[in-house]
């Protein structure tokens, strides 16, 4: 493999780029806009300019794709995926072509029939005339949209496509990190985000130098003043727990109530025997990734809801609504996503965050949080002569996790009980790491189990020495409850709304925190919401499409009854 393959291959399977090219070991193009118009705006500046045979990475190639990748003789062309009619026409112009799956045909957004663009190359084989004919395509579906609001089914099936799209980009978040974002990578989803926002006509939109994305939609109702400004937010980046690159998203339709098997040569399956809870929406349609990566529907799904939200109410002036702030956050999962998030700029009374999980998910408790890192100093001497006087701090780092009860895990709690996590231990005989989280909804006994951690590290050091054992414990965030029971309107709109829809409210603490939790403390009052999605931070996380609709229309009905609310008042 060249350098220039190498590297276009790992810009798509990134997510950094949707297109690319790269010649002399470096990218000439790199490109994050959706369907073939940025292709085709390449193609062109590649034709005039010509940088000489260069190496292609796209993230899905069909026959108009290789028709165009023909008129700039590649070196190679490699997508995530590829039609057998795009390898086709790359096999008969002679050019190196690889993928990592293979497509019989690219389907519309519905799956009935072939994408627009596809149907429109459908008989031509000359380059020149198939890129005069896309042209025309899509400027014609682009005067359309721009003339035309969407009608909800199609808004709908733009939420699965915007899903699908932005798990195609790797923002993992890095807990190791000392930058904000830990992350660059978030960076690339933040101005693709930004740059949707501007085209559905929210022109404030931007990105600030902290990576949040921020955005209004101005009031249409009588009265705005009257009405509370009301914000969504949802966070980019994935956990660090699990892969995010190259994710490999499938829609299964009409769920059957069997297994539904991810990776057959690797064994994983996802399987109602383990997860109970696909059973609920048997009939209804899952989007699961391929068994080797994570989804990325915490939180893109929270950030598709939100976009397709906005759509349908610039869609539909007829919904009333009060002046409403969209913000898309960084580095959620590693505990510092508002860590530098202006409350006051901002600008809004009250805010949902979309990042829950199943349907009708309301939550307004969650864990106080704290971290606790332990350092342990051993004494290092040659085993044949160390009684009485080597320390062995990887033993005792042994010994301390075993001081923590062990019927207090995540494995064995539920709702409302604490826990300690041991996150990792590190050690040798000269030198030991052990970290933990801990975790519990009620305040005091958060406090007590604080206080374990330094009574852990008194014990040992009595035992062993003193300053074997040192111990950091550090306040990461609080339960929210305080704060939303002073703002419950929050609950009681949301429940509402659910319950007009036929969804039954799920009131429950949330076991693990959220940017909201935070945001509530800052000043601005922060419930969350469900997405629809189950099993976060690992290969087996799946989302319900019915679940994702519903939590479109949550939003809608929320932005609405806050200005219906103001209105009686009025």
């Amino acid at each position: 493999m060249t350098e220039g393959e190498q590297l276009v291959q790992t810009t798509i399977r990134s997510g950094d780029a949707t297109l690319c090219a790269a010649g002399d070991g470096k990218l000439v193009y790199r490109l994050t806009g959706r369907g073939i118009g940025a292709l085709v705006t390449a193609v062109e500046k590649e034709r005039a300019d010509s940088h000489g045979p260069l190496d292609w990475g796209d993230k899905l190639v069909g026959r108009a794709a290789a028709l165009l990748f023909t008129l700039v003789r590649p070196r190679s062309v490699f997508a995530l995926t590829m039609s057998t009619g795009a390898q086709d026409v790359l096999r008969a112009a002679g050019i190196l072509f690889g993928c990592d799956a293979v497509i019989v045909d690219v389907l519309n957004r519905t799956g009935t029939g072939p994408c627009p663009m596809e149907a429109a190359v459908s008989g031509i084989d000359d380059p020149l005339a198939a890129l005069e004919k896309l042209k025309q395509v899509s400027q014609s579906l682009s005067d359309a949209g721009r003339k035309r609001a969407p009608e909800k089914g199609e808004s709908m099936n733009n939420l699965v496509d915007r899903f699908l799209h932005y798990t195609s980009f790797d923002t993992q978040s890095d807990e190791h990190s000392v930058t904000f974002p830990s992350t660059e990578k978030q960076l690339v989803l933040a101005h693709e985000l930004d740059t949707e926002l501007q085209g559905l006509g929210l022109k404030d939109s931007s990105v600030d130098a902290n990576g949040y994305v921020s955005a209004t939609l101005p009031a249409n109702c009588e009265s705005p003043d009257a009405v509370p400004v009301i914000a969504f937010l949802a966070h980019m980046d994935t956990s660090p727990d699990a892969s995010g690159m190259g994710v490999k998203p499938r829609i299964v339709t009409a769920y059957d109530g069997k297994d539904i098997v991810l990776d057959a040569e690797k064994n994983m399956v996802l399987s109602p025997a383990d997860f109970p809870d696909m059973l609920l929406h048997k009939g209804e349609d899952f989007i699961v990734a391929d068994g080797t990566t994570l989804l990325g529907a915490d939180d893109k799904a929270g950030i598709a809801e939100i976009m397709t939200a906005v759509e349908y109410l610039l869609a539909h002036p007829e919904v009333k609504h009060g002046t409403i702030k969209i913000a898309f956050t960084p580095d959620e999962e590693v505990g510092q996503g508002v860590d530098r998030f202006d409350v006051p700029k901002f600008g809004a009374k009250y805010a949902y965050t979309l990042d829950g999980d199943e349907l009708g998910s309301l939550e307004y408790e969650n864990f106080n949080a704290a971290s606790a890192e332990f350092e342990i100093t051993g004494k290092s001497i040659h085993p044949g002569t160390a009684k009485g006087i080597m320390k062995n701090a990887a033993l005792i780092a042994a010994e301390l996790t075993a001081l923590f009860p062990s019927d207090e895990t995540p494995r064995s709690t539920e709702k409302y009980e604490g826990f300690f996590h041991l996150t990792s231990i590190n050690g040798v005989c000269e030198k030991a790491e052990v970290k933990y989280i801990i975790r519990d909804h009620d305040k005091h006994r958060f406090e007590q189990r604080k206080s374990m951690a330094h009574a852990t590290c008194d014990f040992l050091n009595a035992k062993y020495g003193e300053d074997t054992v040192t111990v950091h414990v550090r306040d990461s965030y609080y339960n929210m409850r305080e704060v939303i029971e002073q703002n419950m309107i929050l609950v009681d709109v949301a429940r509402d709304v659910m319950e007009k829809l036929g969804i039954a409210p799920l009131v429950k603490p949330v076991r693990g925190g959220t940017d909201g939790a935070r945001l509530s403390y800052m000043g601005l009052p922060c419930p969350n919401l469900f997405t629809g999605g189950r099993n976060y931070h690992g290969p087996f996380e799946y989302i319900v499409i019915q679940s994702m609709e519903k939590a479109v229309q949550v939003i809608v009905g929320i932005a609405e009854a806050f200005a219906s609310r103001s209105a009686t008042v009025a």
